[in-house]
Parts: structure tokens; sequence; C-alpha cells
């Protein structure tokens, strides 16, 4: 709408949606991937991914607790060790691999869901990690991926997101 009067000036109001096309479906389809508070701890030693996935997650409707090695991933697991649902580590961390902190992990807490992070082109990672029931999510990942990923692990650890 467009309104002019002399000495007062001229008011333009242009209306637009908030979100058009596949950006709106994007927002639709990840809607259904919120989460209601479930804790994660989420391991990486790229800072740049570190921020992504909190962030990401965080925005999502989850608490998320951040490590950049298994040591210290061991650290904030057994500060907030009854209270977390889901692991997200990468496979290759600082100290010790994604994998063996998984399976450690899974020993002193079940049901504890975990996703498994790779960048790796030749998925050399992937047999073991479906051998003990991980999710498996390929570097790099979409925000909806990784949303994908930890609304399936929280909900196979009988969380329901």
């Amino acid at each position: 709408t467009v309104r002019s009067a002399p000495d007062k000036g001229t008011t333009f109001k242009i209306y637009m949606p908030a979100l058009i096309g596949k950006q709106a479906r994007a927002t639709i389809a990840m809607t259904g991937k919120r989460g209601k508070g479930e804790h994660i701890l989420l391991v990486d030693s790229e800072k740049d991914m570190l921020k992504f996935a909190q962030v990401g997650l965080s925005e999502h409707g989850y608490t998320v607790h951040v490590a950049h090695s298994a040591r210290k991933a061991l650290e904030v697991f057994k500060a907030h060790e009854q209270g977390l649902h889901v692991l997200v580590s990468d496979v290759l961390l600082p100290d010790q691999s994604g994998i063996t902190l998984a399976k450690y992990l899974r020993t002193r807490k079940k049901p504890l869901g975990v996703v498994i992070m790779s960048g790796y082109p030749d998925e050399r990672a992937k047999p073991e990690v479906l051998e003990h029931k991980f999710k498996y999510l390929r570097k790099p990942f979409s925000l909806n991926g990784l949303l994908t990923a930890v609304k399936e692990a929280a909900e196979e650890a009988g969380t329901k997101s």
C-alpha cells in the first residue's frame, strides 16, 4: 500500500511472507525434530564444528554440553551422568577414538543414545559404528541431518523428544 499526502510525506507498506519455498519446507521439516531439553554431550576437536552443532541443537530445544577431547568428555560425563541422553562424537579425537569413548560411556550409562560423526571419505569407521548400533553421521552434514540423527538416537535410548 502507498499513502501520500502533501506536507506529510509518503508511506509504503510492503507485506511479504516470512518464509518462502525451500526455506519454509525446511523449517517445517525441522519442527518435528525439536528437543524437549534432552542433554547432549557433544565432542569434537574442531571448534567450528562444535559451535555449529552446539548452536543448532540449542536453538532446537536441546541442552548441550561440549568437550574438545575424550578426556574432557569424561569430565563432563561424570558431572552430568544421570541427566545425559545422547553422546554426539567425532570418530577422530586428539586423545582417543570417539567409538572407544562411546563404548565406554555405554558401559557406564544405559540407555545412552550415540551419534558418531566422521569426515573420512572412505567411511572406514562405519562398520564398527553399525556393529554397536550407533547412529552414523557423515561430515559435512546439515543441521537437519544432525537434528534427525540426535532425535533418532534419543528415541532409541528411550527418550521421547
